[in-house]
């Protein structure tokens, strides 16, 4: 059961990985590191200014969805994010090439879309997670 939850640890941690390096397009990547406890098929995230954080899969996936959906009666940082650079979409568009501006606007709404996909993906690990 452990070599499960760690395959899981491991799907889940190149999920966080792929979120921390598109996120990164909006500001500063705050992923120092990121590891698996292989005792306890946790995950250990290095996080920039929350330090070391350790989660179970379940955990995980909460604290990623809460990362992009805000919680309780914060608003999502994320989505803010996302709706500042479209809101620099004139400026960016007399200021880059066409490739660049096309690569620029593309890299944000990719970026959008994929990390809610990747929430999803790292619930059903969560699920998964929770069977065994």
């Amino acid at each position: 059961m452990l070599g499960k939850k760690i395959e899981i640890a491991r799907k889940s941690v190149d999920l966080i990985r792929e979120f921390f390096s598109l996120e990164a397009i909006l500001g500063e990547n705050l992923c120092r590191g990121i590891e698996i406890n292989k005792e306890t098929a946790s995950i250990i995230i290095n996080d920039l200014y929350e330090g070391v954080l350790e989660y179970d899969v379940e955990k995980a996936a909460i604290a990623f969805e809460e990362r992009i959906n805000g919680w309780g009666p914060c608003s999502s940082g994320f989505y803010d994010a996302i709706e500042e650079e479209k809101n620099c979409f004139d400026d960016k568009f007399s200021e880059l090439s066409k490739d660049e501006f096309i690569n620029y606007v593309g890299s944000i709404y990719y970026t959008e879309y994929r990390c809610e996909e990747i929430v999803k993906e790292l619930k059903e690990l969560a699920e998964e997670y929770k069977e065994l």
